[in-house]
């Protein structure tokens, strides 16, 4: 009923605790705890596009990258998270999920130096998003997936000038 209307701006507050570090002078782990409040944007019963009650998103995070060797680099992450709505005074959506917002979702990479071609290396890259609601009264719920992509990039001197060419596919398997 208020399309094209532009609602007034909004502050969100986030509170972090984290820590990083490096072990063996070769993997930096970290991790944190998070909450983060914002108010809630959605088209309510009446189809008014509104600003009610917030969006509370409270997680943690785990992530560990470095060099398995030499030639083969890595990323890893984990994140789990509760995001719910909160304060609308709309009893389809109070205490239900934040639309579109994982409650896990993971990352994994890998790149490969080759060492018989200078130059060449090989990455891939695999993430994981579990089950999201689709609106936000929960009636659709969009199940979890994966998603990989592969990677190849070869650097060389082009004239002169430190080159790098890429080729990538993601999505490999269309999900």
């Amino acid at each position: 009923t208020n399309e094209n209307t532009a609602l007034a701006p909004s502050r969100s507050k986030q509170v972090e605790l984290g820590v990083k570090g490096v072990v063996n002078n070769a993997t930096m782990v970290s991790a944190a705890l998070f909450d983060i409040r914002q108010g809630l944007e959605y088209v309510n019963a009446a189809g008014t596009f509104v600003r009610a009650g917030e969006q509370q998103h409270r997680g943690i995070e785990l992530a560990a990258q470095g060099k398995l060797n030499p030639d083969l680099n890595y990323s890893l992450s984990l994140m789990a998270l509760d995001a719910k709505q909160t304060g609308t005074g709309d009893a389809s959506v109070e205490g239900k999920r934040v639309t579109n917002v994982p409650e896990f979702r993971s990352t994994a990479w890998v790149e490969y130096a080759v060492p018989a071609v200078a130059g060449l290396k090989l990455d891939a890259l695999w993430q994981y998003s579990g089950s999201k609601a689709f609106d936000p009264a929960n009636r659709a719920v969009v199940p979890g997936y994966h998603v990989a992509g592969l990677g190849a990039s070869y650097a060389l001197k082009v004239g002169g000038m430190n080159t790098v060419l890429r080729a990538r596919v993601d999505n490999v398997f269309d999900e």
